[in-house]
């Protein structure tokens, strides 16, 4: 009987070994989540040519831009129907 008790204790040795791994790698993708976040950020600031204190009010303004074209219906706009195409 002594033969279960043995893999019992070479299991449960496995999933703490396991337990302790997936600890570590989700400690570790979460530093490489908040370097890629960083990384974006500075990306972004350099594609718009800005510091990147800079990039939250350019893109502050660009969302109030959109939405304004959003909200205003286009009046006094004669554009012919749209025909829907099928292939």
């Amino acid at each position: 009987m002594s033969g279960y008790k043995e893999k019992k204790e070479k299991l449960v040795e496995k999933i703490s070994y396991y337990e302790k791994r997936i600890s570590e790698l989700t400690e570790k993708k979460r530093i490489l989540t908040e370097k890629l976040k960083n990384i974006t950020w500075l990306a972004l600031a350099e594609e718009y040519d800005c510091k990147p204190d800079e990039l939250d009010a350019i893109i502050a303004k660009e969302h109030e831009i959109v939405q304004k074209l959003n909200i205003k219906p286009m009046q006094n706009c004669n554009f012919p129907e749209h025909k829907e195409v099928k292939f």
